[in-house]
């Protein structure tokens, strides 16, 4: 006979959330990426670490904006295709230089 667990008392090592989170999260981004959506809603909020220690946190509806913002900036820079992917050689060159896409293009026509 199975025993019920009142669910109110159970305990969750929040280590073990996060992971489960995390797999589920990254599982989801890489097999089907439009269905990420759904781990939000308008009003969650995205945490992350400082070098400092300190946690900074964004609303989605800033995350998306600023996703948005990146897209539309990399298009412009001619580093995106129409179809969001990586244009040859210009966006292909920009990726892999560790600098802000502006100043990426800007070296890349510098040379």
């Amino acid at each position: 006979m199975a025993t019920q667990v009142d669910e109110s008392t159970v305990k969750l090592n929040p280590g073990v959330v996060g992971i489960a989170f995390a797999e589920q999260y990254y599982n989801t981004l890489s097999k089907s990426p439009e269905l990420l959506h759904n781990f939000y809603n308008d009003s969650s909020l995205i945490g992350r670490p400082g070098l400092d220690g300190s946690v900074s946190s964004a609303s989605t509806l800033e995350v998306r904006a600023a996703i948005q913002e990146s897209l539309e900036e990399l298009f412009l820079l001619g580093a995106l295709t129409d179809d969001c992917k990586l244009s040859d050689p210009v966006g292909h060159q920009m990726a892999r230089l560790p600098l802000d896409p502006v100043y990426s293009k800007a070296l890349i026509l510098a040379s």
